[in-house]
Protein backbone atom coordinates (compact mmCIF):
# COMPACT_ATOMS: atom_id res chain seq x y z
CA UNK A 1 0.00 0.00 0.00
CA UNK A 2 2.66 2.48 0.67
CA UNK A 3 4.49 1.48 -2.37
CA UNK A 4 1.52 2.75 -4.56
CA UNK A 5 1.49 6.09 -2.41
CA UNK A 6 4.85 6.87 -3.09
CA UNK A 7 4.73 5.83 -6.89
CA UNK A 8 1.82 8.84 -6.40
CA UNK A 9 3.73 11.11 -5.24
CA UNK A 10 6.62 10.98 -7.73
CA UNK A 11 4.50 10.32 -10.90
CA UNK A 12 1.49 13.00 -9.68
CA UNK A 13 -0.64 9.83 -10.77
CA UNK A 14 -3.41 7.97 -8.72
CA UNK A 15 -3.30 4.68 -8.42
CA UNK A 16 -6.63 2.66 -8.56
CA UNK A 17 -7.87 -0.87 -7.40
CA UNK A 18 -10.33 -3.08 -8.15
CA UNK A 19 -9.25 -5.74 -5.39
CA UNK A 20 -12.21 -7.33 -3.27
CA UNK A 21 -12.87 -4.85 -0.15
CA UNK A 22 -10.42 -2.38 -0.99
CA UNK A 23 -11.48 1.26 0.05
CA UNK A 24 -9.02 3.77 1.83
CA UNK A 25 -9.59 7.69 2.11
CA UNK A 26 -5.72 7.85 1.60
CA UNK A 27 -6.01 6.93 -2.34
CA UNK A 28 -8.46 8.88 -4.33
CA UNK A 29 -8.54 6.75 -6.99
CA UNK A 30 -9.19 3.67 -4.83
CA UNK A 31 -12.28 1.60 -7.17
CA UNK A 32 -10.92 2.67 -10.39
CA UNK A 33 -9.27 0.70 -12.97
CA UNK A 34 -9.52 2.69 -16.10
CA UNK A 35 -7.99 6.33 -15.69
CA UNK A 36 -5.34 5.23 -13.23
CA UNK A 37 -1.56 4.49 -13.72
CA UNK A 38 -1.93 1.37 -11.89
CA UNK A 39 -4.25 -0.83 -10.25
CA UNK A 40 -3.91 -3.08 -7.30
CA UNK A 41 -5.79 -6.22 -8.53
CA UNK A 42 -5.21 -9.16 -6.53
CA UNK A 43 -8.45 -11.15 -5.77
CA UNK A 44 -10.00 -10.35 -9.23
CA UNK A 45 -10.50 -12.95 -11.61
CA UNK A 46 -10.68 -12.07 -14.42
CA UNK A 47 -8.06 -9.56 -14.10
CA UNK A 48 -8.65 -5.94 -15.75
CA UNK A 49 -6.86 -5.17 -18.96
CA UNK A 50 -3.24 -4.17 -18.84
CA UNK A 51 -0.79 -3.19 -20.57
CA UNK A 52 2.14 -4.00 -18.18
CA UNK A 53 2.61 -5.89 -15.07
CA UNK A 54 4.58 -4.71 -11.99
CA UNK A 55 4.21 -7.99 -9.58
CA UNK A 56 5.72 -7.47 -6.01
CA UNK A 57 6.77 -10.60 -4.45
CA UNK A 58 6.86 -11.14 -0.60
CA UNK A 59 7.97 -14.19 1.17
CA UNK A 60 4.34 -16.50 1.37
CA UNK A 61 5.55 -17.07 5.33
CA UNK A 62 5.59 -13.34 5.90
CA UNK A 63 2.36 -12.48 3.91
CA UNK A 64 0.29 -15.61 5.08
CA UNK A 65 1.11 -14.05 8.85
CA UNK A 66 0.79 -10.50 7.60
CA UNK A 67 -2.84 -11.61 6.34
CA UNK A 68 -4.00 -13.77 9.26
CA UNK A 69 -2.95 -10.49 11.47
CA UNK A 70 -4.69 -8.28 9.19
CA UNK A 71 -8.52 -10.46 9.14
CA UNK A 72 -9.85 -8.80 12.16
CA UNK A 73 -8.36 -5.13 11.72
CA UNK A 74 -6.91 -4.47 7.36
CA UNK A 75 -4.76 -1.40 9.43
CA UNK A 76 -3.41 -3.79 12.12
CA UNK A 77 0.60 -3.66 12.42
CA UNK A 78 0.49 -5.70 15.50
CA UNK A 79 1.00 -9.39 14.75
CA UNK A 80 -1.48 -11.60 16.81
CA UNK A 81 -0.68 -13.21 20.23
CA UNK A 82 1.10 -16.55 19.41
CA UNK A 83 -1.74 -18.28 20.95
CA UNK A 84 -3.77 -17.31 17.95
CA UNK A 85 -2.49 -19.96 16.03
CA UNK A 86 -3.37 -22.90 17.87
CA UNK A 87 -6.43 -24.72 16.98
CA UNK A 88 -8.03 -24.87 13.54
CA UNK A 89 -8.59 -21.59 11.94
CA UNK A 90 -4.72 -20.82 11.38
CA UNK A 91 -4.29 -24.42 9.93
CA UNK A 92 -7.52 -23.68 7.64
CA UNK A 93 -5.99 -20.15 6.33
CA UNK A 94 -2.41 -21.07 5.60
CA UNK A 95 -3.52 -24.15 3.47
CA UNK A 96 -6.12 -21.88 2.17
CA UNK A 97 -4.22 -19.18 1.35
CA UNK A 98 -1.28 -20.56 0.26
CA UNK A 99 -2.63 -21.87 -2.51
CA UNK A 100 -4.65 -18.63 -3.66
CA UNK A 101 -1.38 -16.97 -3.76
CA UNK A 102 0.48 -19.62 -5.46
CA UNK A 103 -2.73 -19.01 -8.06
CA UNK A 104 -2.29 -15.04 -8.30
CA UNK A 105 1.20 -15.44 -8.89
CA UNK A 106 0.85 -18.04 -12.13
CA UNK A 107 -2.27 -15.62 -13.27
CA UNK A 108 -0.22 -12.74 -13.56
CA UNK A 109 2.85 -14.93 -15.30
CA UNK A 110 0.39 -16.02 -17.42
CA UNK A 111 -0.79 -12.90 -18.89
CA UNK A 112 1.19 -12.34 -22.35
CA UNK A 113 2.31 -8.60 -20.95
CA UNK A 114 5.68 -7.35 -20.16
CA UNK A 115 6.29 -7.53 -16.48
CA UNK A 116 9.12 -6.71 -13.98
CA UNK A 117 9.25 -8.21 -10.82
CA UNK A 118 10.34 -5.90 -7.44
CA UNK A 119 11.23 -7.99 -4.40
CA UNK A 120 9.24 -6.86 -1.21
CA UNK A 121 11.75 -6.81 1.55
CA UNK A 122 14.46 -4.89 -0.68
CA UNK A 123 11.88 -2.04 -0.64
CA UNK A 124 12.65 -1.42 3.07
CA UNK A 125 16.26 -0.35 1.96
CA UNK A 126 16.00 3.25 0.88
CA UNK A 127 18.87 2.98 -2.07
CA UNK A 128 16.84 -0.17 -3.31
CA UNK A 129 13.43 1.60 -2.83
CA UNK A 130 14.75 4.35 -5.27
CA UNK A 131 15.91 1.49 -7.62
CA UNK A 132 12.66 0.28 -7.86
CA UNK A 133 10.94 3.60 -8.23
CA UNK A 134 12.60 4.53 -11.11
CA UNK A 135 11.97 0.80 -12.33
CA UNK A 136 8.60 1.30 -12.25
CA UNK A 137 8.31 4.17 -14.06
CA UNK A 138 10.39 3.38 -17.20
CA UNK A 139 8.63 0.07 -17.30
CA UNK A 140 5.12 1.93 -17.09
CA UNK A 141 6.84 5.36 -19.38
CA UNK A 142 5.87 7.49 -16.96
CA UNK A 143 8.66 10.41 -15.68
CA UNK A 144 9.30 10.94 -12.07
CA UNK A 145 9.70 13.99 -9.87
CA UNK A 146 13.14 14.68 -9.14
CA UNK A 147 12.77 16.75 -5.92
CA UNK A 148 10.00 14.79 -4.93
CA UNK A 149 11.72 11.26 -4.79
CA UNK A 150 14.79 12.98 -2.81
CA UNK A 151 12.59 14.10 -0.22
CA UNK A 152 10.85 10.74 -0.37
CA UNK A 153 13.96 9.08 -0.15
CA UNK A 154 15.06 11.35 3.15
CA UNK A 155 11.48 10.11 4.57
CA UNK A 156 12.71 6.46 3.96
CA UNK A 157 15.05 6.21 6.62
CA UNK A 158 12.36 5.63 8.75
CA UNK A 159 11.35 2.54 9.58
CA UNK A 160 7.81 1.79 7.92
CA UNK A 161 5.42 0.24 10.24
CA UNK A 162 5.71 -3.42 9.98
CA UNK A 163 3.94 -6.71 12.53
CA UNK A 164 5.97 -6.90 15.06
CA UNK A 165 7.79 -10.16 15.61
CA UNK A 166 6.55 -13.21 17.54
CA UNK A 167 8.52 -14.49 20.35
CA UNK A 168 11.73 -16.63 18.99
CA UNK A 169 10.27 -19.46 20.92
CA UNK A 170 6.81 -19.68 18.75
CA UNK A 171 6.58 -20.58 14.88
CA UNK A 172 3.64 -21.04 13.57
CA UNK A 173 4.47 -23.35 10.89
CA UNK A 174 5.33 -25.61 13.40
CA UNK A 175 1.92 -26.09 14.06
CA UNK A 176 1.00 -27.27 9.98
CA UNK A 177 1.66 -30.47 9.31
CA UNK A 178 5.13 -31.22 7.59
CA UNK A 179 4.21 -32.82 4.64
CA UNK A 180 1.65 -29.86 4.36
CA UNK A 181 3.90 -27.24 4.91
CA UNK A 182 6.49 -29.54 2.12
CA UNK A 183 3.59 -29.09 -0.53
CA UNK A 184 3.24 -25.21 0.26
CA UNK A 185 7.11 -24.43 -0.15
CA UNK A 186 7.59 -26.53 -3.10
CA UNK A 187 4.51 -24.37 -4.86
CA UNK A 188 6.12 -21.36 -3.95
CA UNK A 189 9.38 -22.79 -5.36
CA UNK A 190 7.85 -23.44 -8.43
CA UNK A 191 6.22 -20.03 -8.47
CA UNK A 192 10.05 -18.19 -7.64
CA UNK A 193 11.13 -20.10 -10.70
CA UNK A 194 8.86 -18.71 -13.02
CA UNK A 195 9.29 -15.18 -11.31
CA UNK A 196 12.97 -15.44 -11.98
CA UNK A 197 12.48 -16.48 -15.91
CA UNK A 198 9.97 -13.63 -16.05
CA UNK A 199 12.33 -11.11 -14.86
CA UNK A 200 15.22 -12.60 -17.00
CA UNK A 201 13.24 -12.56 -20.14
CA UNK A 202 11.80 -9.13 -19.49
CA UNK A 203 8.90 -9.71 -22.45
CA UNK A 204 5.74 -10.47 -23.09
CA UNK A 205 4.57 -13.72 -22.63
CA UNK A 206 2.69 -15.86 -25.36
Amino acid sequence: MWLRKMVEQVTGYYTGSVAVNSSSPYFPGEGEKTKALMVLGHDVDPMPPMTAAVIIYRDMKDTLRTQFSQQMDPFNFIENPPQTYYGTKWLEFSQREAKRWVERYNSYLDIAIPVIIVQYNQLFDPVQLQNHLLRISNHLHVPIKQSILHCLMQMAQLSPLLPKPLKASVDPYDLIPRLDLIRMQQAELRVIARLEDAHDKFKPRT
